[in-house]
């Protein structure tokens, strides 16, 4: 007879796979859910059960917040609770900024769906205001439960420069790192 962890684990699979035909939910709880934008999946078995995602945005969300990548794809370990994303773009959009002032953009990542915080290595910040180039570096980001646009902290973009320059930050300062 197959063990009791077994079935325990079979039936977190066929419960996760209901949230997914549903309501596109990689993940949800009380405290954060994950959503895929769209809901064609593919469905496949290696040593893992594995859900293929084509491009689509995924969203993390809580009571307050939210979180986004647009345009990525990836493929979601459902007994893992993990999402192994393959690029993508964030946007600055919940503190105030538009697209076309602050945005990264992701190679791989891999998203732990039963988090609120995610980071992706190798990102390319694009700040045209500060950087004539894109910046080479770590984005994370964190859905918070107080994220009020003049308090947020994420996301959050850490260069691998070990040098930079921002000149004219403010009227007659430049910064130099």
């Amino acid at each position: 007879f197959p063990s009791h962890d077994t079935f325990g684990k079979f039936e977190q699979y066929l419960k996760i796979s209901e949230d997914l035909f549903r309501d596109n939910a990689l993940y949800k709880s009380e405290a954060i859910s994950w959503y895929s934008g769209r809901g064609d999946f593919t469905f496949s078995y290696d040593s893992l059960p594995k859900v293929t995602i084509e491009t689509t945005t995924i969203i993390g969300k809580n009571r307050n917040d939210s979180s986004v990548i647009e345009f990525t794809s990836g493929i979601f370990l459902p007994t893992e609770y993990k999402f192994l994303g393959n690029g993508g773009k964030v946007l600055w959009t919940r503190v105030g900024l538009k697209e076309e002032e602050a945005s990264a953009r992701l190679k791989k990542y891999v998203l732990p769906v039963k988090t609120t915080l995610f980071s992706a290595d190798s990102a390319l910040l694009s700040f045209p205001k500060y950087f004539k180039e894109p910046l080479l570096g770590k984005i994370e980001d964190k859905i918070s439960d107080n994220p009020a646009q003049r308090e947020a902290t994420y996301p959050r973009f850490t260069t691998y420069a070990s040098s930079f320059s921002i000149p004219n930050m403010y009227k007659n300062v430049d910064y130099l790192s």
